[in-house]
């Protein structure tokens, strides 16, 4: 069989031409770098301040149950106050325990380099492995393991008082205390890396163009803060 030269010259030419995969350009590579890093920007900043609220909230409760639970010679406000205590403690100890990646994903980016397309490329691998660790952390901790924890940590609380120093009354405050502060804390937490990703990884796969960061990360459903009052702190919700 007699195959023209210049025929299987033009197919070589063609195949090399046009890989079955072409990486994406530098305009392509500069668009996800950008979008990924103002997700990872906005995200440091409301999950520092969210991380830090609850920590210093929970520590201060911390400090003054226990303090008030160690003055008291009253046994039944010392076991309400050691109590209170002790599920403030181990609140402070379940959000230090919990990855926070998205705290420091932005400074940490900030000193890779991005002069040239090769930085780029391994700024936006660093980048996208950093907001995908977001993510996922983000999800554990709006997932039911915090809740049910949380839900076993305010039962235990309301069982020692209720048959440790037959309080009944001060079990259940304590109990729908509990709740309350537990679903603040659940439902405030900044969960926009979730839906970044899932906008970001979605719009690859399909070929199309990056959506708006303001349009893809959702805010909290319920925003609070403290404030202060003659009795104490008064915790002020917005639905």
């Amino acid at each position: 069989m007699r195959i023209p030269v210049a025929g299987l010259v033009l197919a070589l030419a063609a195949t090399h031409a046009a890989p079955a995969h072409a990486a994406p350009d530098d305009a392509a590579i500069d668009a996800r770098l950008a979008f990924v890093e103002a997700v990872l920007a906005r995200e440091e900043g409301k999950l520092r301040t969210w991380r830090e609220s609850w920590i210093s909230t929970f520590s201060a409760l911390a400090l003054l149950q226990l303090g008030l639970g160690g003055a008291t010679t009253d046994p039944a406000v010392r076991g309400t106050a050691l109590i209170g205590g002790t599920k403030t403690v181990l609140a402070v100890a379940s959000i230090l325990a919990v990855p926070s990646t998205a705290i420091k994903a932005s400074s940490t980016l900030r000193a890779l380099g991005a002069r040239t397309p090769r930085e780029r490329r391994a700024r936006l691998a660093a980048a996208e492995r950093l907001l995908e660790a977001s993510a996922s952390e983000a999800r554990f901790r709006r997932s039911w393991i915090p809740l049910v924890a949380g839900a076993f940590l305010n039962l235990g609380g309301a069982t020692v008082m209720w048959a440790g120093y037959h309080r009944p009354g001060a079990g259940w405050f304590g109990l729908g205390s509990g709740v309350v502060v537990g679903q603040l804390f659940y439902q405030t937490q900044p969960t926009g890396a979730i839906s970044a990703w899932a906008a970001y990884t979605r719009a690859l796969q399909q070929g199309k163009p990056l959506p708006s960061v303001s349009l893809v990360v959702k805010e909290p459903a319920i925003r609070w803060s403290l404030a202060p009052s003659a009795g104490g702190l008064v915790v002020q919700g917005t639905f």
